[in-house]
């Protein structure tokens, strides 16, 4: 995934400025880079690492937000009834790994794949 300065700005000044998802896509940007070295950014500007990286961190950001039995709000309006875009899919999988434990189990497996 190539993946520039430019292209991380743009979405954190496009999207709502109340969505968790910037901030999760910038913690886990910004994670991935300090815990794998091995992916630095070039004289272009552009950081290239797997999107499997990025995939595994909002996994373990947002599972126990989205699997919580207490409706968490993820922005600004966020309801039951209207909610961020990516929830209906989230919980499927919560669905298939509907506990921490089994959460760890689908971290692994996506390791694997």
């Amino acid at each position: 995934m190539d993946f520039s300065i430019k292209d991380l700005a743009k979405i954190i000044e496009r999207d709502s400025k109340d969505a968790t998802y910037k901030y999760a896509l910038l913690r886990g940007t910004i994670e991935i880079i300090q815990e794998h070295d091995n992916y630095k950014i070039d004289s272009s500007g552009k950081i290239s690492f797997p999107l499997g990286l990025l995939i595994l961190k909002w996994m373990e950001y947002y599972y126990p937000i989205l699997a919580s039995h207490t409706f968490i709000p993820q922005k600004h309006g966020d309801s039951e009834q209207r909610t961020i875009a990516f929830r209906s899919e989230f919980e499927q999988v919560i669905e298939l790994y509907p506990t921490t434990k089994s959460a760890d189990q689908l971290k692994h497996n996506l390791k694997k794949a």
